[in-house]
């Protein structure tokens, strides 16, 4: 219904039939989704950093993986690991210093890694040690959790560490299957 405003010669509309409009309650629905929309931002923001930090733990179990097989490759005096030390000037000692740095760092992703994965709800189950070795000896694994950890964007869902390895298990088998 439309009626003639005095004061100026605009028209303004009551809505009659809406009992939001008997009190304050647009201005409640407003802030409501404005509330809303923040919780939601920030458990998008949480689940990023979930991702990145797993990400980042990830790499460095990567680079561990790196550091101590051209350790032990080069103790044996491989070849091809000599080759690639000798094109980088690097010894035994530069490979084992990179391996216990990349060690330290490590640790201190999935100890970073465990508080993020608090904030977004999941818990670790796995020792430390089993976690990290399991993550720092399998290619396959890293690159399995890092598959299912970028599809986050796509379908809108972050797994939990056993979700990841239960996905990595289910991959294998198939595999075998074949």
């Amino acid at each position: 219904m439309k009626k003639k405003n005095n004061n100026d010669d605009e028209y303004r509309f009551e809505e009659r039939d809406d009992e939001r409009t008997f009190g304050e309650g647009l201005i409640s629905d407003l802030e409501a989704a404005e509330q809303d929309k923040l919780e939601k931002a920030e458990a998008w923001l949480k689940a990023q950093e979930y991702i990145s930090e797993f990400y980042q733990l990830i790499n460095s179990c990567g680079q561990v993986s790196y550091y101590s097989n051209m350790r032990h490759f080069v103790q044996e005096e491989s070849h091809k690991a000599k080759l690639v030390a000798a094109s980088y000037q690097h010894d035994l000692d530069y490979y084992k210093e990179q391996e216990i740095s990349w060690v330290a760092k490590a640790r201190r992703s999935l100890a970073v890694l465990k508080f993020k994965a608090s904030q977004v709800g999941y818990d670790f189950e796995e020792e430390d040690n089993t976690f990290l070795n399991n993550l720092a000896l399998s290619k396959d694994r890293r690159e399995s959790y890092k598959y299912y950890l970028a599809h986050f964007k796509k379908n809108g869902k972050i797994y939990s560490p056993d979700e990841l390895e239960y996905k990595y298990i289910q991959r294998i088998m198939k595999r075998k299957k074949r």
